[in-house]
């Protein structure tokens, strides 16, 4: 005897791929971005150590005035750029002892990003907050973004 299986049920193992795939397709669209991204932490990273020879050599940042790019012997911020990043910005508000650097992320470029509560984000970006604290400054990173795309060590909406 040839038993037939009935419609029913492979409808429903279509439907169970269907959604399968559909899990798949985000997360890779989702480890993709995150792997764009990184490019901020690549071209950081040298601004970071940057600042900290500064405070190293001048025993911290200084309090009463402003600090920008320039400051720092940094490139202006849009002669900072990548693929995936549109600019890189350095400032310091006066009688503070923390610096924040922007990578402002390019939306043509990876468009659709959202914040933590799935609205668009017209402007993303990821900052990393330098408190100096005797001879060494103490780095947070944080961002607009969603947290599912940023690595655990940064913080998102």
């Amino acid at each position: 005897m040839n038993k037939k299986k009935p419609p029913h049920l492979l409808l429903m193992t279509i439907a169970c791929l269907a959604i399968l795939g559909y899990f798949l397709r985000i997360t890779y669209v989702s480890f993709v971005t995150k792997t764009k991204l990184s490019e901020a932490f690549l071209l950081i990273e040298p601004i970071q150590n940057n600042i900290n020879e500064y405070a190293q050599k001048n025993g911290g940042l200084p309090i009463n005035v402003e600090l920008n790019n320039n400051s720092f012997g940094l490139p202006q911020p849009f002669e900072i750029q990548g693929t995936y990043i549109s600019s890189v910005v350095a400032h310091k508000e006066p009688n503070s002892e923390q610096v924040i650097l922007f990578a402002y992320i390019n939306p043509a470029i990876i468009p659709n990003l959202e914040d933590g509560k799935g609205e668009p984000l017209e402007s993303p970006y990821i900052s990393f907050k330098g408190s100096y604290q005797g001879r060494n400054i103490n780095w947070e990173c944080s961002s607009n973004l969603a947290k599912h795309y940023l690595p655990s060590s940064c913080n998102g909406s």
